[in-house]
């Protein structure tokens, strides 16, 4: 008969009957059909292998004694083919002595059944055999699952007694608490886990119910320098049975450890990028003050007396505005990561003015000793980020010698590098160099701290007493400025810091403002800010140098009076930022009336402009805030000698005086 494949579980079941005798064959038909089960019929094992291997039966009902290959044959040969084990072998057999019994179990055969065959028993029997069977599939396939699903899990997993013996586990790839490759079945926790948390599972285990681990228990092993963390959860499984769970979670905290690091980091940059932020609209109020205070210091110099007490005061005064300058300049740079402009610079002046700084908030159990014999050599940088610097390891030798006092010592020699003598700085050129040493008595640093003192965010202070870039800083500036700097330092004998810098021979730029007389002019100056105090300190230092001023704090005010007469005025000067109109919207206006006209513009941040709509608008200069009174008296000197040379007979009424002949040159009224 022609058999079909058992497609699904709502299928009739399959059923492959193999005998020689016609009869037994027909019987069995004529028994389990009208029960509804398909049968499929063979004579010999030849045709039954065959049959198997095309419709793969759900149950196979197999004769013993056979031509050619015998029962036990045909149930070993199938038994050799891939999914065999779920097909369910009965053989029938007219012998039931022991022996041919064995060997029915022992070729694979489900069970057997002897002749004359009860056939009203065989429909139920086969059914029972195909429940049995499915189950068995199932709970074989489910325990495949779970045995898949426990070697997927990386831990390490102990069935336990009462006792903490082991009776059952599951390894882990790679758990460094296994004793190689032992077993750990009939050994105890403390024969396999570390002291300490056997001892914790051990507790857990007498505890009772109550102390199973609802939360885990975590562990911290050292071994060898090198540190693990292990996470071990505990639950009862039966009367007298624990499972035990034990996960190596290095990893995890390794991963929390650098998270919290980097949560830091970005906590400081964020900082840092609030401060760069901002910067421009610090620089926008800082530098009206600090215009006032230096402008005003400016103008008492040229009132008294050289190398008097109040001139040496106003000097200290003036030095001090232009260091706070320097400063917002350089927030400024660093917001706009931006290179600083270096000049030559005498350090040895900075070491001695951040000398006296300190010295005056110095407790008295720390004496500073300073050591300066350098007195002519210079270094290109940028004088603020040289102070800042001293100031760096300056305050930090302090505080390390904040509890117990101490010695500060501070040098400046000059040396020539020879091509032996790079050894402890081969990055550097031969030739010659500045030494800041910069010496303290205080706790020292041991070789951890010694190797990250220079990473940015790294601090050893406390909160609140450090963002840990101070050093990283100083690092950045040293190698900014071609030079090296090198660290010595040994817990409890203090911390020494040597910095090299290579000098130069140009000549040091004379900083303007300290009692030198300005360039005088003529003209009528508009000039507008919206701070009253730079307005009325501009107009004094431009009255006074010969200009006519009209000056206010309103943009708006100023685009009037100047519509009203564009050509009495011979030169504007504005700042940037201004309510109403800005400065360049009050310069493209001023431009639309007068195309000719200088105007310079005042800002605090020069990187906020853009400089293409500056040369748009006739903006002949950017100034600087604060500005110092010779740089606002050269820029106009430059800007009305360069309108009277191009335009001729258009400028009117400017009268500008040259310093060398000291002639009057005045333009043609228009």
């Amino acid at each position: 008969m022609m058999m079909n494949g058992n497609e699904g579980e709502g299928a009739p079941p399959l059923v492959l009957v193999v005998d020689d005798d016609p009869n037994i064959r027909l019987l069995v038909c004529q028994c389990l059909e009208p029960d509804g089960f398909v049968v499929g019929e063979a004579e010999n094992g030849e045709q039954a292998l065959s049959i198997y291997s095309t419709f793969q039966p759900d149950i196979v009902l197999l004769d013993v004694v056979m031509p050619g290959r015998d029962g036990f044959t045909v149930c070993r040969e199938i038994r050799g083919q891939p999914g065999s084990e779920r097909i369910p072998v009965l053989m029938m057999t007219s012998l039931d002595d022991e022996e041919s019994v064995n060997r029915a179990y022992e070729a694979g055969a489900t069970d057997f059944i002897t002749k004359p065959i009860k056939w009203s028993l065989l429909s139920h029997r086969l059914r029972y055999m195909l429940r049995a069977s499915r189950t068995t599939v199932s709970l074989g396939e489910s325990e495949a699952r779970h045995r898949a699903l426990l070697n997927a899990i990386p831990d390490l997993l102990l069935r336990l007694d009462e006792e903490g013996r082991i009776f059952d586990y599951k390894g882990a790839k790679g758990f460094t608490l296994l004793p190689g490759d032992v077993s750990p079945v009939g050994q105890t926790l403390s024969d396999v886990l570390p002291d300490g948390l056997a001892g914790m599972l051990q507790d857990r285990i007498r505890a009772g119910p109550r102390s199973m681990c609802e939360q885990a228990l975590e562990y911290e092993h050292v071994t060898a320098g090198d540190t693990s963390h292990y996470e071990a959860h505990l639950v009862r499984s039966g009367e007298e049975e624990f499972i035990c769970l034990v996960r190596d979670i290095s990893e995890r905290k390794r991963a929390e450890t650098e998270r919290r690091r980097l949560e830091g980091q970005l906590r400081q940059s964020q900082k840092m990028e609030a401060i760069g932020t901002l910067a421009g609209g610090i620089a926008h109020d800082f530098n009206n003050i600090l215009a006032a205070i230096i402008g005003y210091a400016e103008l008492a110099l040229l009132d008294v007396q050289e190398e008097s007490v109040q001139q040496t005061n106003l000097q200290e005064i003036l030095q001090g505005g232009m260091r706070a300058r320097g400063l917002v300049q350089q927030i400024l740079a660093f917001s706009r990561q931006s290179e600083p402009e270096d000049a030559p610079v005498q350090v040895h002046l900075l070491v001695k003015e951040v000398l006296q700084l300190l010295r005056a908030s110095l407790p008295s159990t720390i004496e500073i000793r300073p050591d300066i014999r350098a007195n002519n050599g210079m270094v290109a940088a940028d004088p603020t980020e040289i102070h800042q610097v001293l100031m760096n390891l300056c305050t930090n030798a302090l505080h390390a010698m904040n509890e117990k006092g101490g010695v500060l010592e501070v040098a400046l020699t000059e040396e020539m590098l020879e091509p032996g003598e790079r050894a402890l700085h081969p990055e550097l050129l031969p030739g010659s160099y500045l030494r800041l040493t910069v010496r303290d008595t205080g706790h020292g640093m041991g070789k951890r701290v010694r190797e990250r003192i220079f990473d940015p965010f790294f601090t050893t202070k406390g909160p609140g007493k450090g963002t840990g870039m101070g050093l990283s800083v100083v690092h950045g500036i040293v190698k900014r400025c071609k030079g090296a700097i090198r660290v010595d330092t040994e817990l409890g004998k203090g911390t020494t810091f040597e910095i090299l810098l290579p000098t130069v021979d140009r000549q040091v730029k004379q900083e303007c403002g300290r009692g030198e007389s300005l360039r005088e002019g003529r003209g009528h100056v508009l000039f507008v800010d919206d701070e009253r105090a730079i307005v009325d300190m501009t107009r004094k230092v431009l009255e006074r140098i010969g200009y006519q001023v009209t000056a206010g704090t309103s943009s708006e005010e100023a685009l009037e009076a100047f519509r009203a007469d564009p050509y009495g005025y011979d030169i504007v000067i504005t700042d940037l930022t201004m309510p109403s109109l800005t400065g360049m919207e009050l310069s493209q206006e001023v431009h639309r009336l007068r195309p000719d006209v200088p105007i310079l513009l005042c800002t605090g941040f020069s990187e906020a402009i853009d400089h293409e709509t500056v040369r748009e608008v006739g903006i002949r200069e950017i100034l600087l805030k604060p500005i110092p009174t010779r740089n606002l008296a050269d820029a106009v000197h430059r800007a009305l000698s360069r309108t009277e040379k191009t335009t001729g007979p258009i400028a009117s009424r400017i009268e500008v005086v040259d310093d060398d002949s000291r002639n009057i040159r005045r333009g043609r009224s228009r």
